[in-house]
């Protein structure tokens, strides 16, 4: 149902635009008081009339480019604030290449309609979002992503998948010579029926005992790059996630409670997961910084 809010916003947001544009265009084809369309007519007091030359198309190029990079960031926050400071910031470039040569309406023109293109683009941008790129967890080796991975996968690089009725269909455990490692748990398609070989992994829990394990047995398991079986620095995590990491150990009300200590990490988009796929870890330590719980998590469109 969000999805389709959202469509139906951008379909009536895309009418608004192109009644907008059509309005402009039958606005330049009037005639001024000389008889001449005002879309023939000049628009600026600029008299060259030649070609920008290799160096001109390069700074201007420059300053767009710059301009744009500027502005991403500030629209992915959002707000209307934020929106008024990004044209504040692009509106002088744009204008600078425009009168750079002598224009005529057919040149503001294009430029209104180019405007009212990268308004409706950006207002998309911040609406829908872009993918988020899914966390990498590497497991002895094996690259497991969430809503990607199947079980298939895993056998083929000596994982053992084994069922347990007490967890449910959706639950498997994951063994490695006769170990435990650790549960993953399998994303079902409402619109098909997959055996449980072809089903994507959108969950892998490590407990206490499992990672315990893992120690013993001298395996590896890094997140995106971090070793979550040695000791983890709030000041390489905060390095490593940035944004993405929401909460630290640091914001525990009780720093003695080993319950309050973990790490929150989230790979969102703007439009809450329901055009794209989102990711969540979280990561519980002890007052050493050693890792005893972790949850890899996802959230995929398909199911809302």
């Amino acid at each position: 149902m969000g999805r389709i809010v959202l469509l139906a916003a951008l379909a009536f947001l895309a009418a608004v635009y192109f009644g907008i544009g059509l309005m402009v265009y039958r606005y330049f084809q009037q005639k001024n008081p000389a008889g001449v369309r005002r879309m023939d007519e000049a628009v600026n007091n600029q008299q060259r009339t030649d070609k920008m030359g290799i160096g001109e198309i390069a700074t201007y190029s420059a300053m767009l480019i710059i301009a744009f990079l500027t502005i991403l960031p500030i629209l992915g926050r959002g707000g209307s604030g934020n929106a008024i400071i990004a044209r504040m910031i692009i509106l002088p470039v744009i204008m600078a290449v425009f009168n750079a040569r002598k224009r005529t309406g057919k040149a503001l023109f294009a430029l209104a309609v180019a405007c009212l293109f990268t308004v409706f683009f950006m207002m998309t941008y911040i609406i829908i979002g872009v993918p988020a790129k899914a966390p990498d967890c590497v497991l002895d080796g094996e690259s497991i992503v969430m809503l990607k991975t199947t079980p298939s996968d895993l056998r083929k690089s000596g994982f053992e998948i084994v069922g347990d009725e007490m967890l449910g269909t959706n639950t498997y455990v994951l063994e490695k010579n006769g170990v435990e490692l650790g549960k993953i748990y399998l994303w079902r398609s409402k619109e098909k029926a997959e055996s449980s070989d072809t089903r994507k992994i959108e969950r892998i829990d490590f407990d206490e005992e499992n990672l315990t394990a893992l120690r013993a047995n001298g395996s590896s398991l890094k997140l995106n790059g971090v070793d979550l079986l040695a000791p983890l620095d709030n000041q390489v995590m905060e390095k490593k996630f940035k944004k993405k990491l929401w909460n630290t150990p640091k914001d525990a009300a009780d720093k003695t409670d080993i319950t309050q200590l973990w790490y929150g990490i989230a790979w969102r988009n703007n439009s809450d997961h329901i055009f794209w796929n989102e990711y969540f870890a979280t990561m519980k330590i002890d007052e050493s910084g050693n890792v005893w719980q972790i949850e890899l998590n996802s959230a995929s469109p398909a199911d809302y």
